[in-house]
């Protein structure tokens, strides 16, 4: 079991909401709080209990058996991912209920130790083979704008390094998407805080991607990588870096939140193809992570996708790594044979002569070559504007494909509806849901499919198609003016399944999928009002938006 250690400095003044999140864990069996979320309400009480943040380091290539020093814990959330990879894990947290809800949310960690107070206090020198630091570099300075404090931290924990070790560093930025669009600075609580350089008082700071580079060079950290989370460092569901930045379709596979929507003057989903094809996102990215050291012999990540809201048995990480290979691992041992599961879906299809990528059990989890290649998805929606016979001769394909993926079972066992007089077409026993264009590749004609997760036994080949089409035009609304979504429903038989088949994806498999009844508090969070943002705008037209009495 973890041991807790009481420094000189520990906190003993908590809020009522950390005494909550400190009931939770305490009441809570096995660390999984999804049932306790249910009813949750605060949106940073599900911040320190969901599985989002595991995701910032769930994906870090550890070498195996170090030691690594998590400076500020808070309630852990960060911890469990330190704690599978890693042979010894210390956490400092100045408040003593924070850090015994460390040691309650993982009972059984007996590679653990946690100090209640003051890193300064810790007993030894140069002891770790990682430091990890998230968000404790923003109130450092106490939102000092003298960069010196900083430098002078990083400093300090560059002598509990051991030779060859590195610093992790996840900071907010300042010029981040989300704060132009005049979402609140969370160190001050007010829109356009850190852009405008108004942080006074806040005991805490944002930092320019600049400003880091200086802190770093200025500390003598001989290597620096930037690492991109997004949607932010706190709830990461892809990460990217300078050698595989974001493309246009990014919003494919991210879901943006904001934690308050009232003072919004532009929504963020909409500017994210503008600073990519401008060449501008690592400014504008929302978070930072630093991997940092005295020589360069950090990971070599690339991207990754994050798939941590998806329940613990089915939480992987997607990377790709500089050598070409691209591993998925899963993020909880729990999810190991979900997993390994993954090779025996794609093997059934390459034995019914679809085309998908090779793949390996490495011992830990799948490997597979990295293909340079576009999406289907992506070249279709240059098709549908530049080439309708391609488009259509491909959307053909893809039914051919799913027609062949199964075999076809009698129209009686249709597992999605009892109703004889619709035309359902083939029922297909296992039909892989996931033969849509968003999980292929597209390379000179030849199409490649990855990432065939979701199987559901005796559905209607039609579905598959309908998830297809559908998803085509959830991504690329322009693609109606080209060719009318109705033409397709046409085309291969939709019109009257289109409503049930939509109902199913959106009520049922969706909200299954991304588990929307314990994470609802985080989907409450993700659309815009855009009634609203326009209404603050005509203020800010009027002059006084931003006055005490508006906010």
């Amino acid at each position: 079991m973890p041991v807790l250690h009481e420094l000189k400095s520990a906190c003993y003044q908590d809020t009522a909401k950390a005494k909550r999140i400190a009931g939770y864990i305490r009441d809570t069996k096995g660390n999984d709080y999804l049932q306790a979320l249910r009813g949750e309400t605060d949106f940073e009480v599900f911040c320190c209990l969901s599985d989002f943040p595991i995701g910032l380091l769930g994906w870090y290539p550890f070498r195996p058996g170090s030691s690594v020093l998590e400076m500020g814990g808070n309630f852990g959330e960060r911890t469990g991912a330190l704690l599978r990879a890693c042979g010894h894990v210390t956490v400092t947290e100045p408040s003593f209920l924070r850090a015994q809800g460390i040691c309650e949310r993982y009972p059984e960690a007996d590679h653990l130790e946690v100090y209640a107070g003051a890193w300064e206090e810790l007993p030894s020198e140069g002891a770790f083979d990682y430091i990890v630091v998230a968000g404790g570099l923003e109130t450092a300075g106490k939102g000092s704008e003298d960069l010196r404090e900083y430098v002078e931290y990083i400093g300090k924990l560059k002598t509990l390094l051991r030779p060859g070790g590195i610093l992790l560093v996840a900071v907010e930025n300042r010029y981040g998407l989300r704060y132009f669009c005049g979402e609140r600075e969370r160190h001050t609580g007010r829109p356009f805080a850190g852009i405008g350089h108004t942080m006074q008082g806040a005991g805490g700071r944002p930092f320019s991607k600049a400003e880091l580079m200086e802190i770093f060079h200025r500390a003598d950290m001989a290597y620096v990588k930037f690492y991109y989370p997004l949607p932010d460092y706190r709830m990461p569901q892809l990460v990217y870096t300078d050698a595989h930045l974001p493309e246009a379709n990014i919003y494919e596979r991210l879901i943006l939140y904001h934690e308050a929507k009232d003072t919004l003057v532009a929504d963020e989903k909409k500017l994210y193809r503008d600073i990519i094809s401008n060449g501008v996102f690592p400014f504008f990215a929302n978070s930072y992570l630093l991997e940092c050291g005295l020589k360069e012999n950090g990971s070599n990540v690339s991207y990754v996708a994050l798939s941590t809201d998806r329940g613990r048995d089915k939480a992987m990480a997607t990377a790709i790594h500089e050598n070409g290979i691209v591993t998925k691992h899963p993020v909880f041992e729990v999810g190991r044979a979900y997993v390994r599961g993954l090779l025996k879906k794609a093997g059934r299809l390459r034995d019914h002569h679809v085309p998908v990528l090779e793949q390996r059990w490495d011992g830990a989890g799948i490997s597979m070559p990295y293909v340079p290649s576009r999406t289907l998805a992506m070249h279709l929606r240059h098709c549908v504007r530049e080439n309708l016979q391609e488009f259509y001769e491909l959307l053909d394909r893809l039914w051919e494909i799913i027609l062949v993926s199964s075999e076809h079972v009698p129209a009686e066992l249709n597992a999605l509806s009892d109703r004889r007089d619709l035309p359902w077409g083939p029922i297909l026993r296992e039909a892989s849901i996931e033969l849509i264009p968003v999980n292929c590749f597209y390379d000179g004609g030849e199409l490649l499919y990855f990432d065939q997760e979701y199987v559901r036994e005796n559905y209607p080949a039609k579905y598959v198609l309908f998830r297809a089409i559908y998803y085509i035009y959830v991504f690329d609304p322009g693609a109606e003016a080209y060719v009318p979504i109705q033409s397709l429903k046409e085309r291969y038989g939709l019109v009257e399944l289109w409503e049930i088949f939509r109902e199913e994806e959106t009520e049922k498999f969706l909200p299954e999928v991304r588990q929307h009844e314990g994470y609802c508090l985080f989907y409450r969070q993700v659309s815009p009002d855009a009634g609203r943002i326009q209404r603050n705008i005509a203020m800010l037209m009027a002059g006084d938006a931003l006055s005490p009495q508006k906010l």
